[in-house]
């Protein structure tokens, strides 16, 4: 209800260096109120676009998400924009995988913290943010309770066949599934359905 102002929140904005040192800004949004003993519930929403970013600003995702009791931790993980080219550059060719890194040092260091309860963290993402939750899942079938992917890439070998489609595997993944087939096979979830823990919607 647009009516309740006092329901919706601010991020806090925090740093954290991630597995080789690389400086990772993010998005914290806390619901009001007291911390539950375990943690918050919590969500993991990654950026829509290849170089966009997740900004301050209004989304209605996060203040439903927020306004029931969730902490949402959107990452601005490399690749992402606001940060210098240098820093978009890093995920050239490793889209998937050290994005990924990226973004689970950063829920690893919420969970340090006491913020986050580990038994109830989901993950979600749209656009280049659903191919990146899919690829969350790859990596770690057992980590997420739920997962929400809008537009999303499980199949990077059929992504790569559009055009359109062809440069953005291309940037994130490599230059094509012939020429680098282990990567297209590890960022397609599609080759780890007989793996996966974790419920997931596709839309």
């Amino acid at each position: 209800d647009l009516r309740r102002e006092a329901r919706f929140v601010w991020p806090d904005t925090t740093m954290y260096r991630s597995f080789d040192g690389t400086e990772v800004h993010a998005l914290v949004y806390k619901p009001h109120g007291l911390k539950p003993k375990a943690g918050y519930p919590a969500l993991l929403m990654f950026r829509d676009t290849l170089d966009g970013q997740n900004a301050i600003g209004w989304d209605p995702f996060v203040q439903f998400f927020v306004s029931d009791g969730y902490v949402v931790f959107a990452p601005n993980v490399r690749g992402s924009s606001g940060s210098g080219s240098a820093f978009r550059q890093l995920v050239y060719e490793h889209g998937g995988d050290y994005d990924i890194r990226d973004a689970f040092i950063g829920l690893d260091k919420l969970s340090s913290e006491g913020l986050i309860d580990t038994e109830r963290l989901g993950i979600f993402g749209a656009g280049t943010g659903g191919f990146l939750a899919t690829a969350a899942l790859v990596r770690d079938e057992a980590r997420f309770k739920a997962a929400v992917c809008l537009y999303g890439v499980i199949d990077a070998v059929t992504a790569a066949s559009y055009q359109g489609a062809d440069s953005w595997t291309r940037y994130l993944i490599g230059s094509t599934p012939m020429a680098n087939p282990l990567a297209y096979y590890q960022r397609s979830l599609v080759n780890f359905v007989d793996k996966l823990r974790t419920p997931i919607i596709f839309f």
